[in-house]
C-alpha cells in the first residue's frame, strides 16, 4: 500500500507488527465536485465537508481554473448518501485551508484563504439543528491565516499554527502615540496604519501560536507555554487530541512545513500542565511531510499519505501508539483499486468504529504549483483493525560458529567440566 515510504533507514529501523488493515472504497459516488483543502470533521453519524479548491473546466474541455467554494457538504454513514446542505444565515464566504471542528451540537470554522480577499481570521458557528451559520464577532482572534487545524474539547475550541501575513503588532503602540487633540488626527492615523499595512502584507510567517476560543464566553484568548520548548512555527500540520488511560489531556502534532523544510517531529502539548513535550519515537518514523492527513482511534494516531521533501505524494499508513511511543506500518490486505492513492490536502475523521478518507489531490504540476489530480472519492477502515495487533518480537539469531562438516562435530556426554566438548571422529 506504499508503506516502503516510511521505511527509509534514516528515520529509523521499522517494528515487525501483526497488524493488518483492509480499506473499503465506499460505492455511493458523490455527486458533487472534487476538492481539495477542505475542512472536514464528524458529527454522530455524519461527515461534514466545508469549502476547498475544486477545478472547473471550461466549456471546450481542454482548460478551466481553480475555483473556491463555500458548500457545505454530509455524508451520512447509514444511508451512505451526500446531500449539500441548505445553509441559513451568514454563510461564510468561499475559502479552502479553514479549519472546522464541533463542540456541543455546533462546528466551528475558522480562517483560510481566498483568491478574492486574500488571508482570514473569521470565525464562524454553524447551528446542525437549525442549519443556521452565525459570525462570531470577538476580539483577540488569532491573525488571519491557512493551513491551520484545529479540534475540539468540551466547550472550547483549540487552534494551532497556519500560514498568512505577518500580524501588525504595532498597530496599537501606533494610536497610542497619535495625539488624539492634534486637528490631524484622523488623517494621520489612517496614513501610518495604511502604511504599517502595507509594510506587513509583504511579509509572511508561519505560526506556532496555541490559541482557545470558549464556546459558552465566546472569546479568544492565546496560551503561553509554562517551558521553553515549544514546536517550530508551521503550517499544513496536523493536530489530535487524546485523552488517556489516566485521564491526562493531549493534543499531539506532527510534521507540516516550517520555515526550513518539511518536518516529521511529533509534539504533544499537556493541557493540565501548559507544556510541550517533544514524543519519543521508537521504530521507523514517517518521512518529513506536510498536507498529510490524520485522525487519532482511542490511543493510536493515525498518519496517512500527504507531500513529501521533493514533492512527491505518499500513501503509506502509519500508527503512532501513544502508550509504547512505537511507529508501526501495517499490512494491507486489501486489492488495489480499493486502496486511496498517494495524496495530499484530504482528510481523515472517525464515525463509530470506521475511519473515513476523503478527498485530496495528487500529482503536483511544479510549472504551476497546483496538482492536476483532484479526488472525491470515500475510503474507510474499521477501527477495530487499527486497534488490533502490534509489535512482534523478532526470532532470536540461531546462527552457529562455522565449523567445517568434515569434523563431524557432536557433543561428548559425562564432562567432567559439565560443558560440552568438541571431539573430532577421527
Amino acid at each position: 500500500m506504499g508503506n516502503e515510504n516510511s521505511t527509509a533507514g534514516q528515520f529509523g529501523k521499522k517494528i515487525n507488527n501483526d497488524i493488518v488493515i483492509k480499506w473499503r472504497k465506499v460505492t455511493a459516488e458523490c455527486q458533487f465536485g472534487a476538492r481539495e483543502g477542505q475542512a472536514v470533521c464528524a458529527h454522530g453519524s455524519k461527515l461534514y465537508a466545508f469549502g476547498g479548491v475544486m477545478f472547473l473546466k471550461d466549456q471546450s474541455g481542454d482548460g478551466g481554473q481553480d475555483v473556491e467554494t463555500n458548500d457545505l457538504l454530509v455524508f451520512d454513514s447509514k444511508t451512505k448518501k451526500w446531500q449539500q446542505e441548505k445553509c441559513l444565515g451568514e454563510v461564510p464566504s468561499q475559502r479552502s485551508g479553514s479549519c472546522m471542528t464541533t463542540a456541543g451540537n455546533c462546528l466551528y470554522m475558522f480562517g483560510g484563504l481566498s483568491q478574492l480577499c486574500g488571508w482570514m481570521n473569521d470565525l464562524y458557528k454553524f447551528n446542525l439543528e437549525t442549519k443556521h451559520w452565525r459570525k462570531i464577532e470577538t476580539s483577540l482572534a488569532p491573525s488571519p491565516r491557512d493551513k491551520v487545524l484545529s479540534v475540539g474539547v468540551g466547550g472550547k475550541v483549540y487552534v494551532f499554527g497556519g500560514f498568512g501575513p505577518a500580524p501588525v503588532e504595532d498597530e496599537a503602540s501606533v494610536l497610542e502615540d497619535i495625539d488624539e487633540n492634534d486637528e490631524e488626527y484622523e488623517d494621520m492615523e489612517e496614513e501610518e496604519l495604511q502604511e504599517m499595512r502595507m509594510q506587513n502584507a509583504a511579509n509572511f510567517t508561519w505560526s506556532n501560536e496555541l490559541f482557545v476560543f470558549d464556546t459558552a464566553a465566546e472569546k479568544w484568548s492565546l496560551l503561553s507555554p509554562s517551558d521553553a520548548m515549544i514546536p517550530t512555527a508551521r503550517a499544513a500540520h496536523s493536530l489530535d487530541y487524546l485523552k488517556s488511560e489516566d485521564d491526562q489531556e493531549f493534543l499531539y502534532v506532527f510534521g507540516g512545513r516550517d520555515s526550513v523544510a518539511r518536518q516529521n517531529d511529533l509534539w504533544r502539548f499537556n493541557l493540565s500542565t501548559n507544556t510541550w513535550e517533544s514524543c519519543e519515537n521508537k521504530g521507523c518514523k514517517p518521512q518529513p511531510r506536510s498536507f498529510h492527513a490524520s485522525v487519532m482511534v482511542k490511543n493510536r494516531l493515525i498518519i496517512h499519505g500527504g507531500r513529501g521533501v521533493s514533492n512527491q505524494h505518499f500513501s503509506d499508513f502509519n500508527i503512532y501508539d501513544t502508550s509504547s511511543n512505537e511507529w508501526f506500518q501495517p499490512e494491507a490486505q486489501s486489492d488495489k483499486d480499493v486502496e486511496p492513492p498517494a495524496v495530499g490536502l484530504h482528510s481523515l475523521c472517525v464515525i463509530n468504529d470506521e475511519v473515513y478518507l476523503f478527498g485530496g489531490s495528487s500529482d503536483l504540476d511544479p510549472a504551476t504549483g497546483t496538482c492536476t489530480k483532484i479526488y472525491n472519492d470515500l475510503y474507510t477502515i474499521e477501527t477495530k483493525d487499527i486497534l488490533s495487533g502490534g509489535a512482534v518480537k523478532e526470532p532470536e539469531s540461531t546462527e552457529a560458529e562455522s565449523v567445517p562438516s568434515m569434523l563431524n562435530l557432536k557433543p561428548a556426554a559425562n564432562s567432567d567440566s559439565g560443558k560440552n566438548e568438541i571431539l573430532s571422529s577421527s
